[in-house]
């Protein structure tokens, strides 16, 4: 892929905070969340991947704001949302960005889920142990 199949988007990123119902974490240059730009009645209409590039190290956390620059991969679709010079004339376009759950994410909710797996196998040899005794 060539830089003429990316949509750049210049855009001023500001987190919500954890209370605002954001991130807990923040997040390192290159993360690809969901973008959505229009909502439904019934839930999302139609999201987007775009990955967020700023400079510097480290990560942009809970609150903060940062000069980031957002790739698309450039369709007509995407295009229909974002204008050229919008915010130059104290103009802004606002949208969402969502993130899925993370495979570390995953892996934790697997651990807890195997120790209490074998918790409650441990409870259930016991209580068929008791069975077994009560039927003697």
């Amino acid at each position: 892929m060539n830089s003429s199949d990316l949509l750049l988007v210049k855009a001023r990123l500001k987190m919500r905070t954890t209370n605002e119902g954001g991130r807990e974490t923040g997040f390192a240059s290159g993360l690809r969340p969901n973008h959505v730009f229009e909502y439904h009645n019934d839930g999302l209409l139609r999201t987007y991947i775009g990955d967020i590039q700023f400079e510097g190290p480290g990560l942009i956390m809970p609150g903060e704001e940062k000069e980031v620059l957002v790739r698309f991969l450039d369709d007509d679709t995407v295009r229909n949302y974002l204008q050229v010079g919008v915010g130059i004339a104290g103009l802004s376009l606002i949208w969402h960005i969502y993130q899925g759950i993370t495979n570390s994410k995953l892996r934790d909710d697997n651990r807890i889920l195997g120790d209490e797996i074998e918790a409650l196998q441990k409870d259930n040899a016991g209580l068929e142990q008791l069975l077994k005794k009560a039927q003697e």
